[in-house]
């Protein structure tokens, strides 16, 4: 099978599969050019990846998914991934990804934003606007880059993180693009 379905169509795509007990590897080249990749052996989810990621981490970042192109293989060509719960907590876990607000890092800021000084809509609008500023310099692995350095700092909690924040996404576009001019434009930004 190789069609374009959206994320809810993988997942119950994923459920039928655990649910006759099959020995499968599901993977689905989404829109936005990365790989999931889920190995079900007799009705368990064995593996889960999702670019480089693995397992639980794999998780964090799926509801990015809009859709893709889904490929069934009855041959598992994945090891099994170490550190995965039961097959139904995954399956919990898979549905909360895919209900997630999808396309926007935004979703990812913790709560703590919030609570510890700096304004989570001020800090959601910003962290959007650096996320288009990214792309116009390193193109469309942006969105990852902007996810990595969220989990590096443990989300933007006040300025002083926000800064740092900007500083790493900097250092990503040195070599890549105009890292002077993405950091100007970031810090006018904060202005």
């Amino acid at each position: 099978m190789s069609e374009r379905i959206d994320f809810t169509q993988f997942l119950a795509t994923l459920r039928a599969q655990v649910e006759s007990q099959a020995t499968i590897d599901l993977r689905m080249l989404t829109d936005e050019n990365h790989t999931l990749w889920i190995g079900v052996r007799a009705g368990r989810i064995e593996s889960l990846l999702f670019g480089p990621r693995r397992g639980i981490i794999a998780l964090h970042y799926l509801h990015t998914i809009r859709g893709g192109t889904l490929l069934l293989d009855h041959q598992i060509h994945l090891p099994p991934t170490p550190g995965l719960p039961d097959t139904s907590t995954l399956l919990q876990l898979l549905d909360q990804a895919g209900h997630a607000t999808s396309g926007s890092s935004s979703a990812a800021l913790p709560q703590t934003a919030a609570r510890s000084g700096l304004d989570s809509r001020h800090a959601e609008s910003i962290l959007a606007r650096l996320e288009a500023l990214l792309q116009e310099q390193v193109g469309p692995i942006a969105h990852m880059v902007i996810e990595d350095w969220l989990e590096e700092l443990g989300g933007l909690q006040d300025e002083a993180t926000l800064r740092r924040f900007i500083d790493g996404l900097t250092r990503e576009v040195e070599g890549i693009g105009d890292a002077r001019a993405f950091r100007a434009q970031a810090e006018r930004l904060l202005k």
